[in-house]
């Protein structure tokens, strides 16, 4: 009978030693991925707000060869420096900037929302079908669904259970996809948050967890 139960216990330490054993390597090495998918959706952040700078720069030298109002001019110089300034300051995607980048892209391709002068209007929209600034709008907008590809990606892993037990303890938290398109008129983005919203708690619920 005592050589059963030291048996019996052998067999549970053992079982024991595995089961943390297979847990721990579960962490390592889930929270090798989850900070893997965080520094390339971090380095893809990067490329769209270098992609913003050279648009930026592309209307800044337009605004320098065009026929534009003096003080139009100047007006459009301020506010692109000023979009520089705001997404220098943004390492990683906020709400914030979401907005921000919403109403830039609404004053840059659509200007007639903004009462802007009739002969300025026109000059600005010969600028924006100009082929090397669509060029340069078409490199952003790729470069936006890379990063959106990327977060879809690590949120998705993220909500996995346990996974997301793991990523809190190394301060990771779900990233926000950048839903503007630059060129063409985009869904509010506070809408687009609760679709996206209601999308995870789909995904949550199909994994069995909730945060």
């Amino acid at each position: 009978m005592k050589k059963n139960v030291i048996t019996f216990l052998k067999i549970v330490l053992v079982t024991g030693f595995i089961v943390i054993g297979f847990y721990q390597f579960y962490k390592i090495t889930t929270t090798k991925n989850l900070l893997k998918k965080n520094e390339v959706s971090n380095y893809l952040w990067k490329d769209v707000i270098v992609a913003k700078s050279e648009l930026n720069e592309m209307i800044l030298h337009f605004t320098e060869v065009s026929s534009f109002d003096s003080v139009f001019s100047e007006w459009l110089k301020l506010r692109i420096e000023s979009d520089n300034t705001i997404s220098g300051r943004t390492p990683i995607c906020d709400s914030a900037y979401i907005y921000y980048q919403y109403a830039f892209n609404n004053f840059l391709f659509f200007p007639e929302k903004e009462q802007i002068i009739q002969s300025e209007l026109y000059t600005l929209k010969l600028v924006l079908v100009n082929l090397k600034f669509q060029n340069i709008v078409a490199k952003l907008n790729d470069a936006i669904k890379r990063y959106n590809i990327s977060v879809e990606n690590y949120n998705t892993f993220y909500t996995s259970f346990p996974n997301s037990i793991f990523a809190k303890q190394k301060g990771l938290k779900r990233k926000l996809y950048f839903d503007i398109h630059y060129g063409i008129e985009n869904k509010d983005p506070k809408a687009l948050m609760n679709e996206r919203r209601k999308w995870q708690k789909e995904i949550e619920e199909q994994h069995s967890f909730q945060d």
